[in-house]
């Protein structure tokens, strides 16, 4: 079963950064809600090895254009052009091999239950992520916005958002450590963007966070931040 789209994003990419949110807002306010100790851990699990499937298939869509691209190259290119890198093999572990079958029907089962807590409000409904659609609306600014990031070769990064009824979303980055920078505002997801390549042309490590946008402005606290490494 799948959660109801109500509540629960529809993309694999979205419902990742979700299910982080969940997770690490839930073992601040589980117990207070009724949640045992274990049940924690099992959401933890749970979460974690749902992100790493989010990553692995981001992994394995890019493992399998690079190996299309190779193998165009080397049986449609002239002879005499360069030779390609074949590309590394993708090595994947699963964080919790013991977690068992049902991550989406327990994830309900807890949602559920947390809705019909004597001390849920709307507050932690907002913090959890779990107020269904066509409820009424959050301020901007009362949630930080939840993003993604992934690359594209010649050193460009995509950020997804979900915009909501913001302006957008006001996007830092952190190049190698150097400090936080203003980068662009985003009016429409993805935000694209290109970063500027360093004299010896390596992968560049990049750290990504946004605020939302209110009119033109930037409002309530920053997102998660999120790392990529370039492709040059």
């Amino acid at each position: 079963m799948t959660p109801s789209a109500k509540w629960f994003p529809r993309s694999l990419h979205e419902r990742a950064p979700w299910f982080t949110n969940f997770n690490t807002n839930i073992q601040t306010v589980g117990a207070s809600l009724g949640l045992t100790v274990p049940e924690l851990a099992s959401i933890a699990d749970d979460a974690e090895n749902f992100s790493y499937l989010a990553m692995a298939t981001v992994s394995l869509d890019a493992y399998s254009e690079a190996f299309r691209n190779y193998r165009n190259t080397m049986t449609e290119g002239d002879i005499g052009d360069p030779s390609p890198v074949f590309p590394a093999n993708v090595a994947l572990a699963i964080p919790h091999a013991g977690v068992e079958t049902g991550i989406f029907e327990r994830l309900d089962g807890y949602v559920k239950r947390i809705r019909v807590s004597s001390v849920y409000t709307d507050e932690i409904g907002a913090l959890l992520g779990i107020i269904p659609s066509g409820s009424p609306s959050i301020p901007v600014g009362d949630a930080p916005p939840v993003i993604t990031a992934s690359v594209d070769p010649g050193n460009i990064v995509e950020v997804k958002f979900t915009k909501g009824q913001s302006g957008g979303i006001y996007i830092e980055v952190n190049v190698d450590n150097a400090g936080w920078t203003f980068k662009e505002k985003a009016i429409k997801s993805p935000a694209v963007f290109d970063v500027e390549a360093n004299p010896a042309n390596t992968p560049r490590g990049v750290q990504v966070r946004a605020r939302f946008l209110e009119g033109n402005a930037p409002v309530g606290n920053w997102s998660d931040i999120v790392t990529v490494q370039t492709i040059p």
